[in-house]
């Protein structure tokens, strides 16, 4: 499981009127180093579902959240897995980071900074890279920028003055809004929308496959965020009508519900655009 974390005001020993306020414990880094006796105190917890010999009235689940042992070959202060305690939830699972649905949640709260940062994060640095930078790294940068400061505080620390192996060039040249070197993205397909509809045009003419200029449109269209999408949905339309049907196709296999109805939704588009030109 990648970082996660759980944010709270309170602990359960602070709660005042914990019968009406539990609902669900969420146990953070479970797999933490900890003393066992301590631990054993929060057992009665998970196995037996009371505090201090009562009843969690209104309590409806426990989830214990964990790291795994290494990440990117590096080992990770955690302790193994007892049985005893694992024993006590019902499901394993586990979360990598697509399944969770931060990027557009940075896009609400960061808006046009937030853009440009998964624009780099998504196309200009490779798969290794992209496990470094969690989504958490992510949002230190654009803080960082916004505040003016150095992005490089926001690399995760390694010790020893090492910091997260990943160069930050690229992203300081889009944030500076120049460096034309950079890989195409959303933002910058909707700005020369004109251009790239010319060429996929071109490129429809030349093979029924298309040529890669198609290849690079359809992998930026893929790797939208569906809010990017919902906001310039005439651009995607007009994007499409130039695009080989086996990959307009790929948009509606393997979708969310909500990203589903949003490309049937732009293909009925296109169609209309198709009939009138």
């Amino acid at each position: 499981m990648t970082e996660a974390a759980v944010t709270t005001t309170t602990s359960v020993a602070d709660l005042r009127d914990w019968r009406r306020l539990l609902k669900v414990i969420v146990w953070d880094g479970y797999n933490r180093p900890k003393d066992e006796a301590a631990f054993a105190k929060l057992m009665e917890i998970t196995q037996e579902w009371t505090l201090a010999g009562r009843p969690v009235e209104g309590l409806r689940a426990q989830i214990a959240l964990q790291n795994p042992p290494y990440h990117l070959g590096r080992k990770l202060r955690v302790s193994r897995n007892n049985v005893a305690r694992a024993s006590r939830f019902t499901v394993s699972y586990e979360v990598r980071p697509e399944d969770i649905p931060a990027n557009e949640w940075l896009i609400a709260a960061y808006g046009d900074v937030a853009e440009t940062v998964l624009e780099w994060w998504k196309n200009d640095i490779d798969d290794e890279a992209r496990d470094w930078i969690t989504k958490r790294t992510l949002e230190r940068l654009i803080k960082l920028h916004l505040a003016g400061q150095p992005l490089m505080l926001g690399l995760i620390h390694l010790g020893e003055g090492e910091f997260t192996p990943v160069p930050l060039t690229g992203l300081e040249a889009r944030l500076a809004g120049i460096g034309q070197e950079v890989a195409l993205g959303f933002r910058e397909l909707v700005r020369d929308v004109d251009l790239w509809e010319k060429r996929l045009a071109v490129a429809s003419e030349v093979s029924s496959e298309g040529t890669n200029d198609t290849d690079v449109v359809h992998r930026v269209l893929a790797n939208a965020e569906l809010s990017q999408l919902k906001r310039h949905g005439e651009v995607v339309a007009r994007l499409l009508r130039h695009m080989p049907p086996k990959l307009r196709a790929t948009h509606l296999v393997g979708q969310t519900p909500a990203r589903q109805s949003y490309w049937v939704g732009v293909l009925a588009r296109m169609k209309e655009l198709a009939a009138s030109s």
